[in-house]
Formats: structure tokens, C-alpha cells, sequence
């Protein structure tokens, strides 16, 4: 029954209004919009809370594990990367190749008992290879083959002081057998991306491997923050100055516009500052 105005009457005679464009059951679906959202949030703090006990236990963890691991499955492996890596570029090999060797022979090896402890990979006379690219970089491999790119040795702010620091730098990564525990460390993320996300929906994965990349860039920064320590020490104790090293690195900072939470290396102004620090304190 309808009344002269529009509006419905019951069956009683009593008049209510009803909005049509406005369903009955627009409260509920408000209510269930937003559990929806608090039951999302819920699960987001719980996996974070997941990801922080993780990353809390896997430093400590991946130390364990890597010092179970012999040292020669470094030397084994370095070896079939170094022969890849040399088949895949072009071999130096002239009166700054033999430079290189000797600064490494010369000034850092004998100096790496200061630096020394139990924990370290024992260490002979590790492989120097010199590779044809214009890269300003260096890097060590499992069980202490040194790689150095000509764009290094071509750098303006490259000299003697500052290369030994380099070539230092990258001993102590074998020395504290950093790429090992980079190998066991991305396997142990990947374990806990895939406990985490299972059977969560693809943008809880993004998020949360997200979250895992970022974790791992900090740690690494950390391993390359202990290489510049040593290569300080190195430095110091072989009575020469840590300030060509430090200008070096802050020269690095102009060579590429790359936001310092996405490198792998911490900023090379923070790293110069660490090294007169270092010195500073001597």
C-alpha cells in the first residue's frame, strides 16, 4: 500500500520510509569490509614479527653452519668460479698484473696476523687474476682468488696506498670466508620466504620478499663494513697512510647515482670516515 506522498505503508496502516538506493544491508557489508582489512593488518604484524625472529636468528645461525663447513669446499669452489670467470673475459697479464701480485705478497699478507683469529680460513698465496674491464671494481672468490678489474687500476684516485687497502679489503673476504657465508645465508632466506609466504596471495609475497632483499643488503653491507676494518689494520700495520684508501672510496660515491639502501656496499663517505677514524685513534 502506498500512501499519497510515495511513501509505503504496512500492512497495519503504520508509514515507514525506505531509501531504494541505499541497500538494507549496507551496514553489514561496512562491518565486513573493515574485519577484512583488521584481519589483514593482523596477519601482516604477525609475519613481521616471524621475519624479525628470523633475521634475528641468522646471523648467528649462518655462522654456525659455515664454520662447519671445511674450508677446502671454498678452495673447491673458487676454483670451478675463478675458471669460469677467466674463460668468460680477457686475462691481463703485464707489468701492472705483476705489481698487483707483489703489493699483495708484500704488504698485506704478512700483516694478516694482526688481524687474525681462530675463526679465519687459513690462507696461502692466494690466485691474483687481472681481467680486461673497464669496471672500477674487485672481488674475491671462496678460498681467495682475487679478481681486479683494469677500471680499478685506471681509477684517478688509484695509487699504490690506496690499492693496497683494495687488495686488502678483498683478502679479508676470503679470510672471513664472507662468501661462503653469503651462499649459505641466501639459502637460509629462501627457506624462510618460502615458510613465510606459503600459500599467501602474490602481493603478501611481494611485501614480504620485499622485506627479505632489504634484510639481506644489511648484512652484506656488514660483511663490507668488517673487509674495510681489516684493510685499515692492514694499512696501519704495514705503516701506510689509510687516507688514499678513504679518498678513494669517496670518489666511488660520485662514479653512479644509486640510493646507498640499495647497494650492497655501505656509502663511500661513511666508509672514509671509519677509516680516519681508524687512524685517528692509532
Amino acid at each position: 500500500m502506498t500512501s499519497n506522498d510515495g511513501a509505503k505503508l504496512g500492512e497495519n496502516g503504520v508509514q515507514f520510509e525506505h531509501d531504494a538506493a541505499r541497500p538494507l544491508a549496507s551496514g553489514v557489508g561496512f562491518t565486513a569490509q573493515r574485519t577484512g582489512v583488521r584481519d589483514g593488518l593482523i596477519v601482516l604484524v604477525f609475519l613481521a614479527l616471524i621475519a624479525a625472529g628470523l633475521f634475528a636468528s641468522l646471523r648467528p645461525l649462518t655462522g654456525f653452519l659455515v664454520n662447519r663447513i671445511p674450508v677446502a669446499v671454498d678452495a673447491s669452489l673458487g676454483e670451478k668460479l675463478g675458471a669460469l670467470q677467466r674463460a668468460s673475459g680477457h686475462v691481463i697479464e703485464d707489468a701492472r698484473t705483476a705489481q698487483v701480485r707483489e703489493l699483495v705478497q708484500r704488504d698485506v699478507l704478512p700483516y694478516l696476523g694482526a688481524v687474525s683469529d681462530s675463526s679465519d680460513a687459513p690462507l696461502g698465496l692466494p690466485r691474483i687474476t687481472v681481467l680486461d674491464d673497464a669496471a672500477v671494481n674487485a672481488f674475491a672468490l671462496p678460498g681467495g682468488e682475487i679478481f681486479v678489474l683494469r677500471g680499478l687500476l685506471d681509477a684517478p684516485a688509484m695509487n699504490d696506498d690506496a690499492l693496497v687497502g683494495v687488495l686488502a679489503h678483498e683478502v679479508a673476504h676470503a679470510l672471513r670466508r664472507h662468501a661462503m657465508r653469503g651462499l649459505v645465508r641466501q639459502h637460509l632466506l629462501q627457506l624462510a620466504a618460502a615458510t613465510l609466504v606459503g600459500g599467501l596471495d602474490a602481493g603478501t609475497v611481494t611485501l614480504v620478499g620485499g622485506g627479505l632483499t632489504l634484510g639481506d643488503l644489511a648484512y652484506d653491507r656488514s660483511m663490507e663494513a668488517e673487509a674495510d676494518e681489516v684493510a685499515g689494520l692492514v694499512l696501519l700495520a704495514g705503516h701506510r697512510p689509510t687516507e688514499p684508501l678513504a679518498k678513494f672510496l669517496e670518489e666511488i660515491d660520485t662514479m653512479a647515482a644509486v640510493p646507498a639502501l640499495v647497494l650492497n656496499h655501505p656509502p663511500g663517505h661513511e666508509r672514509a670516515a671509519r677509516l680516519r677514524a681508524m687512524s685517528a685513534s692509532r
